[in-house]
């Protein structure tokens, strides 16, 4: 009986102990409190997790019990690596799916790279994006699509069906936007304005700007020049 004991007692204590995975632990603790997930991953932190949930990115203790909401930077390249796993979460776009026709055509030099913008007259960071770091990249072509946020800029949807109706929309887009001149030659049309609202919806864009590359990648912001240049170059 000793023997049988003692044998006993060492499997015991030399058997692994299975502890549950904290992920699995996260995410039923926080869909049982009603938390949307996308995704969990664990951070640069230790015992921290990410979090990628519709509007955003979380962070988490290993239980899915402590909730904090910010940005997490590396002090070291000073990177905000929360902006980096929110593009990355970024579905990939089809490319080629995309309704171009529904967008303002911009051609510049050859026009060989290509970039569709969802962006609003009215936005202060689109402005940005097209006065500053759009305004000297050429040999592109970049699509337009009109968005405009109502709840956020109230007389965007009348600028941009002012925009859309005017005999030539690309140079009515480039008068409002880089000369604060809206033209006055435009008559009533129909507009794809509706349709790109859904299209939004469906490739996850919540604010303006939102870039999107040949390679079905997003990049949401007035990003800087060397940024999309990188991008641009980068798609085979």
């Amino acid at each position: 009986m000793k023997r049988l004991i003692s044998i006993l007692l060492t499997v015991f204590i030399a058997a692994p102990a299975f502890a549950a995975d904290p992920v699995d632990t996260i995410r039923a603790n926080l869909l049982k409190a009603g938390q949307t997930v996308t995704d969990i991953s664990p951070s640069p932190i230790k015992g921290l997790y990410a979090v990628v949930e519709p509007r955003g990115i979380l962070y988490v203790d290993d239980t899915g019990t402590y909730v904090i909401q910010g940005q997490l930077y590396d002090m070291q390249s000073r990177e905000n690596l929360t902006r980096a796993l929110q593009i990355s979460s970024l579905p990939k776009v089809d490319w080629n799916s995309l309704p171009f026709q529904d967008a303002i055509k911009t051609v510049k030099g050859t026009g060989k790279r290509q970039l569709a913008v969802f962006s609003d007259p009215d936005c202060p960071f689109c402005h940005s994006l097209e006065e500053k770091s759009l305004k000297t990249i050429n040999d592109v072509t970049i699509y337009t699509f009109l968005y405009p946020l109502n709840g956020l800029h109230p007389d965007a949807t009348r600028k941009a069906r002012v925009i859309w109706c005017a005999p030539d929309h690309d140079k009515a887009w480039d008068d409002w936007m880089h000369h604060a001149t809206l033209a006055t030659d435009a008559g009533t049309c129909a507009t794809p304005i509706e349709r790109n609202f859904a299209l939004a919806k469906t490739l996850k864009i919540e604010g303006t700007p939102g870039l999107i590359f040949a390679d079905g990648s997003q990049i949401p912001g007035a990003v800087p020049t060397d940024v999309i240049e990188k991008k641009l170059n980068a798609v085979p």
